[in-house]
């Protein structure tokens, strides 16, 4: 530093974080497959048995859960005053149903127990909840950790399945996103069922070998553009990967490398520029969250195009050096 140049203090350099005051503990709510702001607040522990998944959600430290739903149904609410949720279990499994045990103390600190079966065996995943008895629960969960039988055979055709992406085919479930550039689409065999054959058209690209059990078929389709990339996940009690790109109109498999870097280098649609005073957002995802009490925009770019510069009103906060990626 030269003598010349000012003083600057330690304090000068304290942020101001937006709602500092909210960070100690707060009422927070769990939504299972729907929007969960208070998620980030949960300690998460999460176990996988082979092809079944349990995991156990409970409330930070000092925090009180306070509803637990799924979408339209709920799990529980506090009846009474001082009521609070302390623990929130679920076991996934490719059984045609899911189990759910909810603990909820009341205001004199003794706990209690509500249990729950979902149907999935359809595809309006997550189906629908009823309320079981805790004999029944322990029943069911001893049958999820049964070995999974797959007893019907399912060939997938990528090319209906890219002419009709709203649709999917019988014993298979279809879960799809979509941030404007890039569909993912999931493919996966509902219970009873295993993908033994994929095909593209009359290209058969994959044959399941002894052993082999694929259960899920992940792909991005790039704008619905004709050259996709996909990417096959087989399961055989571990989970193994197999990477296809889409070579002259021709499905081949490569290592995750080549995949990867193909993937992240797609030709880029184009540049934009983002201004954080803008009261519309367009050719780019905004994510507003909460974590620990402190709010947050999450700008998110198609990763088909580049930042060129940001600025919030007239004001230029950063510009892309010429060569570099962003």
């Amino acid at each position: 530093m030269s003598d010349s140049a000012p003083a600057v203090t330690a304090t000068e350099f304290v942020p101001k974080i937006p709602g500092k005051e909210d960070l100690g503990p707060k009422d927070v709510e769990l939504c299972l497959f729907g929007p969960n702001p208070d998620l980030p607040r949960f300690i998460y522990y999460g176990v996988r048995f082979g092809t079944a998944y349990e995991a156990e959600l409970t409330p930070g430290v000092g925090d009180r859960m306070l509803k637990v739903s799924n979408k339209s149904f709920v799990f529980w609410e506090p009846k009474e005053e001082g009521e609070t949720a302390t623990s929130f279990f679920v076991f996934f499994s490719y059984q045609p149903f899911q189990i759910v045990k909810l603990t909820y103390a009341k205001a004199d600190g003794s706990l209690h127990y509500l249990f729950f079966k979902g149907d999935i065996s359809d595809l309006n995943f997550p189906g629908t909840w009823e309320v079981i008895t805790e004999e029944e629960y322990n029943t069911l969960y001893l049958e999820a950790k049964r070995p999974a039988s797959f007893e019907k055979d399912v060939v997938l055709d990528l090319a209906k399945c890219e002419k009709h992406p709203e649709t999917t085919q019988e014993g298979v479930y279809l879960d799809r996103n979509f941030n404007g550039y890039i569909h993912l689409l999931n493919y996966t065999a509902l219970y009873g069922n295993k993908i033994t054959k994929l095909m593209d058209g009359e290209h058969e690209v994959w044959v399941a070998k002894p052993g082999e059990l694929c259960f899920t078929i992940f792909s991005p389709l790039i704008n619905g553009r004709a050259d996709k990339i996909r990417l096959i996940n087989l399961a055989d009690g571990k989970f193994h990967h197999k990477f296809y790109v889409r070579v002259e109109g021709k499905l081949t498999e490569v290592n995750a490398a080549a995949y990867y870097y193909d993937f992240n280098n797609y030709p880029f649609l184009g540049d934009i520029e983002l201004n954080l005073n803008a009261e519309k957002f367009e050719k780019l995802c905004v994510i507003k969250g909460e974590t620990f009490g402190v709010c947050y925009d999450l700008y998110m770019l198609s990763r088909l195009r580049m930042m060129q510069r940001l600025l919030e009103g007239d004001e230029v906060i950063w510009v892309r050096q010429e060569g570099h990626r962003w």
